[in-house]
């Protein structure tokens, strides 16, 4: 099975955006397009891979230079992995296990957080309601008037999230590795 990994230039950026790939004159590609040039400009990098008849794509930017509310200078933060459903298990699988193999390699440890409704999400008393994202860039609670960006938000959702994981993962005994079942989640 051949196997080809391609980075994404403003060169050949057109001939890789996945999303709205079949509807090339609708807005939607448009600006699907004009957000990976200004990404590709802020040093974010997208590699696309294809195997045989699978597909799929990985961006991901040097912490220093995330545009979300990290503090992650020296390592890679992952902005999205995507992987055509039809390979979902084998492709998007390997990555995962090679990202985890190559973290241990350096001393690093993977925390997978579940991104699900953290925009939607008030984190000072997790209240979630779908109205409290009023539009997509602004975040509303509707039980308090509390506003902010949703991707601060979001942020902060996540980063409590992984320091609950983190927590779970430094408390287990032994060397400091994750177990497989914890690690595969």
């Amino acid at each position: 099975m051949a196997f080809e990994i391609t980075d994404l230039t403003p060169q050949n950026i057109d001939e890789g955006v996945f999303c709205y790939m079949s509807k090339r004159k609708t807005v939607g590609y448009a600006r699907k397009l004009a957000w990976e040039e200004k990404r590709l400009a802020e040093r974010m990098h997208i590699r696309f891979c294809n195997s045989g008849g699978g597909r799929g794509f990985i961006e991901y930017i040097p912490g220093e230079y995330a545009w979300r509310a990290v503090n992650a200078p020296g390592y890679m933060v992952i902005h999205c992995i995507w992987n055509v459903r039809k390979n979902r298990g084998n492709g998007l699988s390997q990555l995962k296990t090679f990202i985890r193999y190559k973290a241990s390699m350096k001393g690093i440890i993977v925390i997978k957080v579940d991104p699900r409704y953290t925009s939607q999400t008030y984190p000072e008393w997790d209240w979630v309601d779908e109205h409290n994202r009023p539009e997509r860039s602004t975040f509303c609670c509707v039980a308090c008037g509390h506003s902010a960006t949703a991707d601060t938000v979001a942020a902060v959702n996540i980063a409590a999230r992984a320091a609950v994981n983190w927590l779970m993962v430094s408390s287990l005994p032994g060397s400091g590795t994750i177990p497989r079942q914890l690690a595969a989640r």
